[in-house]
This record gives structure tokens, C-alpha cells and sequence, in this order.
């Protein structure tokens, strides 16, 4: 996972590669763009209620024909060659395990779980070009995890569930172009940190396109990793897949 994870870095730092030329002047005023999401994060990993502990196995195909939707939201201000931003998401994950091999009789393991994150970091563009811009990233990764696991056998039923609540400092790149005229911009980030979780990386890229002076419409693919477990909770899952993007900008 961290070498994962450094590729990643390595790849968003160097995105903007071929754009060198005279520097732009950055604006010296904020401008706020509000972004939603629609994202179709598909979720793999171990995922555990006290001492319960079960697979999860969840694709983007299951995402879609179930309709069970993740939904994003992002706000973002810039100002001269500062960025301030806060990432938002709820997951709601529900798969059942085959216990049938282990016990040797008919039995499932159902499993529920609800993810919400928030994530601020600030930005500082450590380069920019007439068509692209490479910018630091710190910040936070603010986790609450709540995980509840049923067993359900022939004769009887039990469970368990618990919550945890958990925050990683995270670092990264942030990578803007326009390669192809004002209206197309194309977007890379990938970051990694540690704190209450043992690691956690994520890696984004896509492209978007301006409808007009204050929206626009975008596809990209995002992935995040994080590995947490106490003696409450397991949560070690990675989430991918596309998402959907409106953005307005005011």
C-alpha cells in the first residue's frame, strides 16, 4: 500500500509535465466553487464489530444494479496561490459473507456499514504554468465509521455493532491543465497519511468540462484506502470507482 500510495503521488506531481512556459498571474481574490458528486464506489476489505469480523466484497456492477449510490460533495476557494478545500462523503455499504464452508451447515454473515468523512486541506501552488498548475496539499481526514453484523444460522441469529470515530493527517499534490482550451480541465490528486488509522492513501483523476461561466459537468475515477482497526472496530476497506460531477463556481 505505500508503495501504492507513492506511486500515486508520483504520477499526480508529474501530470502536468510539456506545460512549461511563461508563469500566470494568480488572482489576488477568492472564488468559491461548490461541487456534487455522484459516485459509484464499489468496496473491498474487512469490516468488524467488536470481535466479529467479515469480508466485504462489493463491485461497481453490484453499486449500480442496486442503485446504492455513494454521494460527494466538495467546496473549494482559491486566492492567488492559496487553495482552501473540504472534501464531504456518506457510503452505505451492505454485503453477506457464506459462513456455510466454515461452520458446515447453512449460515450467512450480513453486514452493514455507514461511512461519513470529512476531509479539509489547504493548497499552495508550488508552480504554475499558462496551462497547468502543481499545488502541495496538508490537511486532515476526519472518519466516522459505524459497522453492524448479523449472523444468521439455521436455529438462531446474533450480532454486533459498534462506531468509532478517528482522524489522519494527510499530505499530497493537487494537479490542474487545460490542455485543450479553456473549457476542458483535467485534474489529478493523490495523498497519503497515518494518525488514527494504521495508513490511508487515495488517488483521483478525471476531466471536466464548463457549460457556461459559473457550472460545469465532469467524470472522474477515485480511489481511497484506510486501514483502521481497534479493539471496537475493523475498517479496512479501499472504495473505487466513477463518479459524476455538477460543479457551480460564484
Amino acid at each position: 500500500r505505500v508503495r501504492d500510495a507513492y506511486l500515486a503521488l508520483c504520477l499526480a506531481s508529474t501530470f502536468a509535465s510539456g506545460s512549461v512556459a511563461r508563469a500566470q498571474r494568480p488572482s489576488n481574490t477568492w472564488r468559491w466553487s461548490i461541487t456534487q458528486y455522484v459516485w459509484a464506489a464499489g468496496t473491498n476489505g474487512r469490516v468488524g464489530a467488536r470481535d466479529v469480523v467479515g469480508s466485504v466484497d462489493v463491485t461497481t456492477g453490484d453499486v449500480l444494479q442496486t442503485g446504492a449510490l455513494a454521494f460527494m460533495a466538495a467546496l473549494e476557494g482559491r486566492r492567488g496561490r492559496w487553495l482552501s478545500h473540504l472534501d464531504a462523503f456518506y457510503v452505505s455499504t451492505t454485503d453477506d459473507e457464506d459462513l456455510g464452508p466454515v461452520l458446515g451447515k447453512p449460515s450467512t454473515l450480513h453486514i452493514e456499514q455507514y461511512q461519513t468523512m470529512l476531509a479539509p486541506h489547504v493548497g499552495y501552488s508550488a508552480f504554475i504554468w499558462p496551462k497547468a498548475t502543481v499545488r502541495a496539499i496538508a490537511g486532515l481526514r476526519y472518519w466516522h465509521v459505524k459497522a453492524e453484523l448479523t449472523a444468521v444460522l439455521p436455529s438462531m441469529s446474533s450480532g454486533a455493532e459498534t462506531s468509532a470515530d478517528w482522524a489522519d493527517g494527510i499530505v499530497g499534490a493537487d494537479v490542474r491543465a487545460t490542455p485543450w482550451g479553456p473549457r476542458w480541465h483535467l485534474l489529478a490528486y493523490a495523498d497519503l497519511g497515518a494518525g488514527g488509522s494504521d495508513f490511508t492513501w487515495q488517488a483521483l483523476g478525471g476531466a471536466t468540462y464548463d457549460l457556461s461561466r459559473c457550472c460545469s459537468i465532469g467524470l472522474i475515477y477515485r480511489h481511497l484506502d484506510v486501514d483502521y482497526e481497534s479493539d471496537r472496530l475493523v475498517n479496512d476497506v479501499a472504495m473505487g470507482g466513477p463518479a459524476l460531477s455538477f460543479g457551480v463556481r460564484f
